[in-house]
């Protein structure tokens, strides 16, 4: 044998082994743990994607191109905003999307709350009274609110359509349940991108003594706060739920906000609007940290709402 045809060999047998020992460790090898397929319920998809982009999403005149066009501010940052004719700076408190994803969400909600008189009289009209309440809130907050919000040209009419509904919703009457019903209605076409048809404001600045109750929504709070402390759980746990909790967290900051406005309960006292600060500053800086996927700074956002609520009840229950 050559020395070439030698040294061929060798290589060829090398070759041959390196494969070998491949397939076997390849045989060998534990199997790669991978993580779960997440899974969102209709509720998530609903609110963070629309059915039809053209006639919920684009709002306003088509640009003219070449011009340029000044971008607003909110609580997920942003060009400059204006401060509201109030002086309140509604976008550093929640964002436009916060609140149609919101609306949007009650929408869902209220399909299943206003079905049958039965139904309604049983125990839906509490429901109900709690989702106009909140649907009142919002629409007040849009007319307010410092940017350009989704229904803004109708916020007034729609504020105070379910302001009243929401006062009455106290019993399950049939003249109740007929005007929930209507209050759906409405719900379904401004969502579908359809113009409110009801009754036009009087008013169009906010009167927060006749909008909506505390009780209501303080229901609302507690739900939100409810499923705000399970997410942070733990820091993996905080990761899968940074979209609930920009969400959750900016309704509780806006509901701590209208909770210390002139005309609701107890807000001329000053120790229970500092709480209700307090609250809305813990909660805005858990939005903060899920923007920034900051998960002490979320630990340290829902101390200061516990804490405040805490002392909140110890002196006002």
């Amino acid at each position: 044998m050559t020395t070439s045809r030698f040294f061929q060999f060798v290589a060829f047998i090398a070759a041959g082994s390196m494969v070998a020992w491949g397939v076997a460790q390849e045989n060998g090898k534990q199997p790669v743990k991978r993580a779960k397929r997440p899974t969102f319920s209709s509720r998530e998809v609903d609110s963070t994607y629309f059915k039809n982009l053209f006639k919920e999403a684009l709002v306003g005149e088509r640009p003219v191109l070449g011009t340029q066009v000044a971008t607003a501010n909110d609580a997920t940052g942003g060009g400059e905003a204006t401060a509201s004719g109030n002086g309140r700076d509604w976008s550093s408190i929640i964002a436009p999307e916060t609140i149609e994803n919101e609306i949007k969400s009650l929408k869902l909600q209220m399909d299943q709350t206003v079905t049958t008189p039965v139904k309604f009289a049983g125990g839906g009209y509490q429901d109900a009274r709690r989702q106009f309440s909140e649907l009142a809130m919002l629409f007040a907050i849009i007319n307010e609110h410092n940017v350009d919000v989704r229904w803004k040209a109708d916020s007034a009419s729609l504020r105070d359509a379910f302001a009243r509904s929401a006062a009455n919703s106290k019993t399950g009457s049939q003249q109740t349940y007929q005007e929930a019903k209507q209050r759906k209605q409405d719900l379904s076409d401004i969502v579908g991108g359809n113009s409110f048809v009801g009754t036009q404001a009087t008013e169009q600045e906010n009167d927060w003594a006749n909008i909506c109750d505390r009780s209501p929504l303080m229901e609302r709070l507690d739900e939100a706060i409810g499923l705000v402390k399970p997410a942070i759980a733990n820091e993996a746990v905080f990761q899968s739920e940074v979209d609930l909790l920009r969400q959750e967290a900016s309704l509780i900051a806006a509901m701590a906000e209208v909770l210390s406005l002139e005309g609701m309960d107890d807000a001329i006292e000053e120790d229970y609007t500092q709480y209700a600060f307090e609250m809305r500053d813990g909660a805005i800086e858990i939005v903060e940290a899920a923007k920034l996927q900051n998960y002490d700074k979320a630990v340290a956002g829902v101390g200061v709402i516990t804490k405040a609520c805490s002392n909140c009840h110890d002196e006002w229950q």
